[in-house]
């Protein structure tokens, strides 16, 4: 059996699918992004400089380490459901400002459209 070619994309598919994020990808900002707030170290972007840093200290200051990093996310989980409810509002917020964007966007497209056939009338 043949094996078919994978259909080509149109430039725009492409170009949304390279701008999208994955689920995983958006939970990771949103983590960090709270998470930076409240303690640096603990953000998934700053990982490896966090090992680093515990690869050299002793038992009795990694305790307390983990000490204050269980505050931190205590912290954490007590702010999320509201760092969460802010960032859904914050992106209804920009997609009905970008819907508007858009929509005058087409009535400027139509309007001048529109002009332009009037003038094209006027001219025959």
């Amino acid at each position: 059996m043949a094996t078919q070619k994978p259909k080509k994309q149109r430039g725009g598919e492409r170009q949304k699918k390279e701008n999208t994020l994955s689920p995983e990808e958006i939970r990771t900002q949103l983590f960090d992004g709270l998470m930076l707030q409240i303690e640096p170290d603990l953000a998934i972007c700053n990982r490896a400089e966090t090992a680093e840093k515990f690869a050299g200290i002793s038992t009795e200051e990694r305790q307390e380490w983990m000490g204050h990093y269980e505050q931190a996310f205590a912290l954490f989980f007590e702010n999320w459901p509201r760092y969460i409810a802010a960032a859904m509002s914050g992106v209804a917020e920009l997609t009905e400002a970008l819907h508007q964007e858009i929509s005058l966007r087409e009535k400027g497209t139509l309007e001048r459209l529109e002009q332009e056939l009037q003038s094209s009338d006027d001219a025959a």
